[in-house]
């Protein structure tokens, strides 16, 4: 296993072509953790942030991590298994009004737990959850496998809202524009809760739409910078463009999958492209995927990001 903070060598952040020195703090776990204390990341593409805390979810460990702000291993929680705290494939994390809720996909419910890991119940729905968010307690769900019930592309489900015991109240018919030759792709997006509202980034387009609690679309944009005519880009040969965004001051972060640099592009909550966050590392040749991101504020604003390639690593960035 590499150790990322011997492959971070740069950092080059440039406003207005002036270049500033960006600053990555720490990535975790480290060497010691994982001689240590046996904590490693094996397949997990989801983390939330709350209380100064990182709550991982790790698929294929069946399990939760959860460390301080600092990196530091605090607790985990769950198991394989069907019963109540067990999962099977969990995939998305949310941590909302002192809960944690696990999407577990593989036994088609989501669990809930107290901030210690203690089960609480479960919400059983009629759907695969392949990305949530929480509002006002209403759950989101997206699940880009309804297109295959329709056929007729006007009636294609984006997504679905539950309150919080798992009864439906509306559906969203909004699909996106196809962007690929398998029309389920197009479908397939990223959400996440920003200001009360959701957001949604087209895995293999260029749309942005913002949604209010209700399901009502309040804007929709494209992201100015198209990575599938990057010729840089192109060279990987990912069908996805930016498989992960957060939102900070009015300013969007997208970041995707790079050949031996982390890349995260700026833009305005128009769509206009501002400017990039390049990380350069010694392995020119490895793919680096970052599949989630988190931006934390203290007394400096810390952007941490979920690597899954070339290993599962959390680096920490101060913005």
């Amino acid at each position: 296993m590499k150790n990322l903070n011997s492959l971070f060598v740069a950092v080059n952040i440039f406003i207005n072509a002036s270049a500033l020195f960006g600053q990555i703090v720490k990535t975790f776990p480290t060497e010691e953790q994982l001689e240590k204390e046996s904590i490693a990341l094996y397949s997990g593409s989801s983390f939330d942030i709350y209380l100064n805390q990182i709550f991982y979810c790790d698929q294929s460990e069946c399990k939760i991590y959860v460390f301080n702000h600092e990196g530091n291993y605090k607790y985990s929680f769950g198991r394989a298994g069907q019963g109540p705290g067990e999962f099977n494939k969990p995939y998305k994390i949310i941590v909302y009004k002192d809960e944690i809720y696990v999407s577990d996909n593989g036994n088609g419910r989501i669990q809930v737990f107290t901030l210690e890991g203690n089960y609480k119940r479960q919400i059983k729905l009629a759907t695969t959850v392949f990305d949530m968010a929480i509002i006002s307690d209403k759950l989101f769900i997206g699940n880009p496998l309804t297109i295959l019930r329709y056929k007729d592309k006007s009636d294609i489900t984006l997504f679905e809202i539950y309150d919080l015991m798992g009864v439906l109240e509306r559906k969203i018919r909004d699909p996106f524009p196809d962007t690929y030759a398998m029309p389920i792709y197009s479908q397939t997006f990223t959400m996440n809760k920003i200001s009360g509202e959701v957001h949604l980034l087209q895995d293999r387009g260029q749309k942005y739409r913002i949604y209010d609690s209700e399901g009502n679309k309040n804007s929709e944009f494209d992201l100015e910078y198209d990575l599938s005519k990057d010729t840089e880009y192109k060279k990987i040969k990912y069908i996805f463009r930016y498989q992960c965004f957060t939102v900070f001051e009015n300013t969007i972060y997208a970041a995707g999958s790079w050949k031996g640099k982390i890349v995260i592009y700026l833009f305005n909550m128009s769509g206009k492209y501002l400017r990039k966050l390049e990380y350069g590392t010694k392995e020119p040749d490895d793919i680096y995927t970052v599949a989630s991101m988190k931006i934390l504020q203290k007394e400096e604003t810390l952007l941490y990001l979920l690597l899954t390639d070339p290993e599962h690593k959390f680096v920490v960035i101060k913005l």
